[in-house]
Parts: structure tokens; C-alpha cells; sequence
């Protein structure tokens, strides 16, 4: 058999083996809560709101059973902020509210109206 053919199989294998890999954490994650949430800001609050969430987002991410949390601002309205967020099950989720309790935060300070949350299936990563 020549090299090239070697390399080649060599190459499908490591295809197939990183394939089985991702499905097989697809499959761990099955049960993973995503959500986004979506804040709009009072006017004038914005860079104190981003300011404090910027110490409070890796505090999150070392709660028990979280997967991502990321915070975003949009673009086209700076008072609007969104938060990207996984959680291993409904337990987590609840646990991340008392947290945040714990840590003294009062959003109501911030808040221009409700928190926008939706919720998502994953189904292809």
C-alpha cells in the first residue's frame, strides 16, 4: 500500500473518531437549558449596568451546573444588553437566581422595562 492511501485512511479514521466525539457530547448535552435574555437599560446607566456585569459574568460562570453565560450589547441600541446563557438542568437555573441575589444585585435600579427571555432547543452544534 502506498503512503498516500495510508494518510488518507489514517485521515477518514480521524474523521470518523472526531465525529463519534462531537455526537457523543451532543448527546452528554441533551439536556442543557439555553436561553437568551434580553435587558434594555435606563438612560444614562448603561456604562455603570456593563461595568458591574463585566465582574458579576465570571462569578456566574463558576456556578455549579452553568455552561456559557455571556453578556452582549447591541449594536444598534447601546441600553440594550443580552445575555447568552446554558445551564445543565432547572436546579442550575435556580441556583444562578439565588446567586445573583447573593451577590446584592438589584436590577430594578437598571431595568427600563421587563427582562425578555427565551428559551432554545438546540439542534445542531
Amino acid at each position: 500500500m502506498n503512503t498516500r492511501r495510508i494518510l488518507a485512511i489514517l485521515a477518514v479514521c480521524g474523521l470518523i473518531l472526531s465525529m463519534m466525539q462531537i455526537q457523543e457530547s451532543a448527546n452528554a448535552q441533551t439536556g442543557t437549558i439555553t436561553l437568551t435574555a434580553k435587558l434594555t437599560i435606563k438612560a444614562g446607566k448603561e456604562k455603570e449596568f456593563e461595568t458591574l456585569m463585566k465582574g458579576v459574568v465570571p462569578k456566574v460562570r463558576q456556578e455549579a451546573g452553568n455552561r456559557n453565560y455571556i453578556m452582549c450589547r447591541s449594536k444598534e441600541n447601546p441600553r440594550v444588553f443580552m445575555f447568552f446563557e446554558e445551564y445543565a438542568d432547572q436546579a442550575a437555573i435556580q441556583a444562578h437566581g439565588q446567586h445573583l441575589k447573593e451577590l446584592g444585585l438589584n436590577f430594578s435600579d437598571f431595568l427600563d422595562g421587563p427582562v425578555v427571555a427565551e428559551y432554545y432547543d438546540k439542534i445542531a452544534f
